[in-house]
């Protein structure tokens, strides 16, 4: 069964090889992860389905934050969400639902993946003014859990604000719908939004 779920950001510069290189910019969703994965660690989850758009970074940035709570990580297993279709990942996240409800093992989702990169002048692709507007209605459809939400956000404003884990967000909330969700956490201190979030499924 499934018996949780969380949205983390997956920048190298929150890891504390990159402390000395960083003030406190990050400091607040650096708190959030950390809170975040000591609330799935006190739930033993006995296997990690980790879904990231990217590799590398993607999957190594949220597991190094679960890592010293867990102890040793259970058995994982790796979505890569890069197909163009965010239906594709509901249907995939639903899939994970019914296949872990028949299972006895305690499964956690965690859904990797930033905002939009593009929230200010000095950020990775600059600013456009649709970046905020796609991590305002992001971020609003992730703290209402509503995954018809998050599919109908314009398309232009998606690809124009340069999101990267909206896949992973919808594919999360899909495998624990109906579910309760708690957003710890967001900022964009370096022209990219990184939010932190905590899903429970409401029947547990």
């Amino acid at each position: 069964m499934i018996v949780a779920g969380v949205i983390l950001p997956h920048p190298p510069i929150i890891t504390p090889e990159y402390a000395s290189q960083r003030g406190d910019e990050v400091d607040t969703t650096v708190a959030a992860v950390e809170r975040a994965c000591a609330w799935l660690a006190a739930l033993h989850p006995e296997r990690i389905v980790i879904s990231s758009p990217h590799l590398a970074h993607g999957f190594d940035v949220p597991l190094s934050f679960l890592r010293p709570y867990l102890g040793r990580l259970p058995p994982l297993e790796r979505v890569l969400t890069d197909e163009p279709s965010y239906v594709r990942y509901r249907e995939l996240g639903r899939e994970l639902r019914e296949q872990e409800g028949a299972g006895a093992a305690r499964t956690a989702v965690v859904a990797s993946g930033d905002l939009s990169h593009r929230l200010r002048v000095d950020g990775p692709y600059g600013f456009h003014p649709l970046g905020p507007k796609l991590d305002e209605a992001i971020v609003d459809g992730v703290r209402r859990a509503d995954i018809g939400a998050l599919l109908a956000i314009d398309p232009v404003t998606v690809e124009e604000g340069a999101e990267c884990g909206l896949r992973s967000f919808v594919f999360a909330l899909a495998a624990l719908e109906p579910a309760h969700v708690e957003v710890l956490s967001y900022e964009g201190p370096y022209g990219v939004g990184y939010m932190v979030a905590t899903l429970s499924p409401l029947e547990c």
